[in-house]
C-alpha cells in the first residue's frame, strides 16, 4: 500500500469512528437514564436546594438568589418551574431583577441591594442555612479569603497604632532602670569592680526586657500611656 492509499484509509476509518461515536452518544441518551437528571449547573443547584427543604414547603419557601446575571436568571427560572416562586434577589442594580420579574409574572420576586445581603441570608428559608455557590470562582470562598485578609490587616493596623505607645513604654522603663542602677552603684562605692558593675547593669536590662516581653508580643493589649510618661 502506497502513501496515498494509506491516507485514504486513515480518512475513511476516522470518518467511521466519528459516526460510531455520535451514534453511541445518541443511544446513551435515548436508551439510558442519563438524560433524566440535571443538564446544567443551575438546574442541579436548584434540585439540590429543594432536596434540603421539606417536600411540603417548596411552594412556600422564600429563597435567596445572589446575582441576577445569566446564571442567576437560569436559577430563578428553574426554581419557578419547580413551584418555588417566592424569592429575594440580591443584585448590584434593580434593572435586571425588574426585567426578570416582568418575564416571570407568576413569581414573587423581591429586589434587595448588596448592602442587605447578610440580612437577607439570615431570613432565607433554607434548612441549616444552605449556601450553594455556582459562580466561578466561587464567591463563598472569595468572601472567606477576603474576611481572613481583612482580619489580618486589622490586626496589623492595631499593632502599628500601638508602636508609639510601646516606644513610650520602653523609654519610660529605660529611664527608671538607668536611674535605679545609678542609685545602686553610688551606694556601693567607687571601688566596686567593673565585672560587678556589669553584672548589675545586665541584671537590670534582663528584668526590664522580661517585663516588656508580654506587651511587645501582644501590642493590641497595650493601653495608651499618659503623655507624661
Amino acid at each position: 500500500m502506497d502513501d496515498k492509499e494509506g491516507s485514504l484509509a486513515l480518512v475513511e476509518s476516522s470518518s467511521e469512528l466519528f459516526k460510531h461515536a455520535i451514534t453511541a452518544g445518541k443511544r446513551v441518551r435515548t436508551e439510558t437514564n442519563i438524560s433524566s437528571g440535571s443538564v446544567s449547573v443551575s438546574s442541579a443547584a436548584v434540585e439540590l436546594a429543594l432536596l434540603k427543604l421539606p417536600e411540603y414547603s417548596s411552594s412556600t419557601a422564600r429563597v435567596l438568589i445572589v446575582g441576577a446575571g445569566k446564571m442567576g436568571k437560569l436559577v430563578i427560572r428553574h426554581l419557578v418551574s419547580k413551584g418555588c416562586k417566592k424569592m429575594v434577589v440580591v443584585n448590584r442594580t434593580e434593572e435586571r431583577v425588574a426585567a426578570i420579574r416582568e418575564e416571570l409574572t407568576d413569581a414573587d420576586i423581591i429586589y434587595k441591594p448588596f448592602s442587605e445581603m447578610l440580612a437577607c441570608a439570615a431570613q432565607a428559608d433554607m434548612v441549616g442555612r444552605l449556601f450553594i455557590d455556582i459562580s466561578v470562582p466561587r464567591n463563598v470562598e472569595l468572601i472567606a479569603i477576603i474576611a481572613e485578609e481583612v482580619k489580618q490587616f486589622e490586626a496589623l493596623k492595631d499593632s502599628l497604632e500601638t508602636v508609639p505607645t510601646i516606644k513610650k513604654l520602653r523609654a519610660y522603663a529605660e529611664r527608671i532602670r538607668a536611674a535605679e542602677v545609678d542609685k545602686c552603684l553610688s551606694k556601693m562605692g567607687d571601688d566596686l569592680p567593673q565585672n560587678k558593675k556589669k553584672a548589675i547593669y545586665d541584671l537590670s536590662l534582663g528584668i526590664v526586657n522580661k517585663l516588656l516581653h508580654g506587651p511587645m508580643q501582644h501590642p493590641g493589649n497595650v493601653m495608651e500611656l499618659k503623655t507624661g510618661l
